[in-house]
Formats: structure tokens, sequence, C-alpha cells
């Protein structure tokens, strides 16, 4: 399910979108409403503590492309959103 409603997000897959899950996300709107860095911690504490920071950016990106379906293609890769 989780899949279904965010794996045409821009890099967002099968993991990523089960994380979102997780974290109560159940549909765009919702993701338009995340904080990425919010997200981030609960999804590092839901995980026990480590979490690769790639993980951030997906969601920075992912964040942006759902508050924003018009979002400029270059910012449609999640490396875009490194610090």
């Amino acid at each position: 399910m989780a899949f279904a409603v965010f794996g045409h997000v821009p890099g967002v897959g099968k993991s990523i979108s089960v994380d979102l899950w997780e974290l109560g996300m159940r549909s765009i709107e919702d993701l338009a409403k995340g904080d990425p860095d919010t997200m981030f911690e609960e999804t590092r504490r839901l995980a026990g503590g480590s979490m690769d920071r790639c993980v951030l950016y997906v969601y920075r990106c992912a964040v942006a492309a759902a508050k924003n379906p018009d979002l400029d293609p270059a910012l449609r890769k999640w490396w875009t959103w490194k610090d």
C-alpha cells in the first residue's frame, strides 16, 4: 500500500515508502505537511538510532515535490538536497 501511494514521488522507493507509512503518512497531502528533519529523527529513532543521512536528503526532496508538483527537474534528484 505504501509504495502505491508514494512510489511516484522523486527519490522514493519501496523502503522509503514504508518509512513514510511508519511515520503515519497516508497521502501526498500528509507528505507535503511533513518536516524533513523531524521525519528523519523519528525514522532514526524507530530504526534504533542509526540511519544514513541520505534518508534526510530523500525526505527533503520528497516533501518539496509533494508541495510543488511542478518542481524544477534538477530539484527532483535527492542528492541536490544534501547539506
